[in-house]
């Protein structure tokens, strides 16, 4: 299956900037760039077991105001494994602080460094923009973000999951210091998706290393995410698909029902809590007319068949796995996919991409085309690669709630996708998380972001996760992007104000829209809070209070 262009960015890109700390200005010649080419770090320097690392490459690019990039390798033990490749950008006046990027997908491919991706629609200045030494790695293996063929390798496959962040934070901090003569006062991650998922490990695994953390959209309980995922697509084959004009009519039947019930009718429904109380597309109607079809009607009509909306609502409900897995989890809390933009073409940026994360524009079906939904893919990566492990199983026939033989490779991602629950240290040590997630994200739920976060209550009390992690959920947001709202908002400014300020960014923190009408702006209010209309200019967050009911 084809990636867009857009998708690279989308899964691995975002916005983010902060003010600038003490800085070092001492712009970087090619002679002093070139220096740091051959550098080698030992394996002893490194917290998990490699052999080694060096750095291959240092070159200065002008384009990054004479940026000295520094390329590099970090050796497997596993002669069959591959190398992790990374990258560390370091600028001539830097800030003194360090900032990691996390990647997206299956990875594969070492983040933007000096820029913002050209492709990201955001008005917010780079990290290393404002003075970071940024740095990144393709997670241990070569390949399109979409190809999971590394996981046949248990070494590549630990370091996706986890490990190869701790050896490029390593072997950076090392670079970093070589070149600047100390090491940075703070360090920094930040990622969306699977770099989401990243964040949170970073922060649960090596707490020390880091002194804050933004996650967005985590694609993480990546077993539990990769079952449901599955089932979807499978459900979603055949006549249960749902062409774009009756996904057009679904949305403007949610919106008729619920666009309001937020106090300010503007396309999007931020008090979802109520309007899944009261929306069923069964009975719905658009512009007066229902919105499920006549008797006899069929797809492509712009109508919702009975077999559409019965596979609506149960995408929308929890689906029990049949198993319990090595993390305790045993369902899936499903999706909001009875209010969300499940793809609609239009004249938007981000129109195709969005489709692509939705329904697609054919329904999923062995063998894969480029018209599909993108999560068929995945799902063909996990079950190939991941959970059966024989590189040519069929996605579509997989048993998800049967798992039989395969119980013990998916038990094993299981045991994984526990490593990056326990935040206690972290905020021990007084590290900060600011969490987001859109409430109309269908390739990675924000439900179970939800679950997350309510573990992390019940696990360490409401008054200590206060004193340190924040979760904002963002009303009309897909993955990444979204014709609804695409939320554009300062992460590493809000961030960087916490932990070496204090500054609590509580409900002051202010997102603003880049597509569905764009320059409006909306607070975002800690969850369960969304935002509700006060009073005023009904394209500002001043008119808005953070509400719970």
């Amino acid at each position: 299956m084809r990636l867009m262009p857009l998708a690279f960015a989308c899964l691995a890109a975002f916005s983010v900037g902060a003010a600038p700390s003490r800085s070092v200005a001492q712009p970087f010649t090619a002679d002093r760039c070139a220096a740091l080419k051959g550098l080698q770090i030992s394996a002893a320097k490194i917290g998990l077991p490699t052999q080694g690392a060096e750095v291959v490459d240092a070159v200065i690019d002008e384009k990054a105001g004479s940026a000295c990039i520094v390329s590099g390798r970090v050796r497997a033990v596993d002669p069959k494994a591959p190398d992790i490749q990374f990258q560390v950008a370091l600028p001539g006046a830097w800030n003194g602080k360090a900032m990691m990027l996390g990647g997206g997908g299956q990875n594969g491919v070492i983040p933007v460094l000096t820029t913002n991706d050209p492709r990201l629609i955001t008005k917010v200045p780079s990290p290393f923009s404002r003075g970071y030494a940024v740095f990144g790695s393709d997670s241990g293996h070569q390949g399109s973000p979409l190809d999971g063929s590394f996981a046949l390798n248990d070494e590549a496959y630990r370091n996706w999951f986890g490990d190869a962040l701790k050896k490029t934070r390593d072997v950076s901090m090392r670079i970093i210091r070589s070149a600047y003569g100390r090491k940075p006062e703070r360090a920094y991650f930040i990622g969306r998706s699977t770099g989401g998922r990243e964040a949170l490990t970073v922060a649960s695994r090596w707490p020390a290393d880091w002194d804050g953390v933004v996650s967005m959209y985590p694609a993480r309980n990546v077993a539990v995410a990769s079952m449901a995922r599955l089932a979807f697509m499978q459900a979603l084959s055949g006549d249960a698909w749902i062409a774009p004009p009756a996904r057009v009519q679904l949305l403007k039947a949610a919106n008729e029902t619920c666009d309001g019930l937020d106090g300010l009718r503007d396309g999007v429904i931020g008090n979802l809590k109520a309007c899944r109380a009261i929306f069923d597309p069964a009975t719905a109607k658009v512009d007066g007319q229902p919105l499920r079809c006549a008797m006899g009607a069929t797809a492509p009509a712009p109508c919702l068949t009975d077999k559409q909306i019965a596979l609506l609502k149960w995408a929308d409900a929890p689906l029990p796995l049949g198993v319990k897995l090595a993390n305790g989890e045993d369902s899936f809390p499903g999706i909001n996919s009875l209010t969300s933009d499940l793809g609609i073409p239009d004249i938007s940026p981000v129109a195709a991409w969005n489709t692509l994360l939705g329904l697609g524009l054919a329904a999923p079906a062995s063998p894969l085309s480029d018209r599909m939904p993108i999560a068929a893919a995945f799902a063909d990566s996990n079950v190939k690669y991941s959970i059966v492990g024989d590189g040519t199983s069929d996605w579509a026939s997989f048993d998800v709630r049967n798992p039989g033989k395969y119980l013990a490779r998916l038990n094993r991602v299981a045991a994984l996708d526990a490593l990056d629950t326990q935040l206690g240290a972290f905020a021990k040590r007084g590290g900060k998380v600011l969490m987001i997630h859109g409430d109309s994200d269908l390739l990675v739920s924000p439900r179970l972001t939800e679950r997350y976060y309510e573990n992390q209550v019940a696990t360490l009390g409401q008054q200590k996760v206060d004193a340190f992690l924040r979760f904002y959920m963002i009303p009309g947001f897909g993955h990444s992007v979204s014709s609804v709202f695409l939320a554009d908002w300062d992460a590493a400014a809000a961030l960087e104000a916490w932990v070496e300020r204090g500054v609590d960014p509580r409900d002051s923190l202010v997102m603003t829209d880049m597509i569905g009408k764009p320059g409006r702006t909306r607070p975002m209010c800690r969850y369960p809070a969304w935002p509700k209309y006060r009073a005023g200019d009904p394209d500002m967050a001043a008119s808005f209070v953070c509400a719970t009911e």
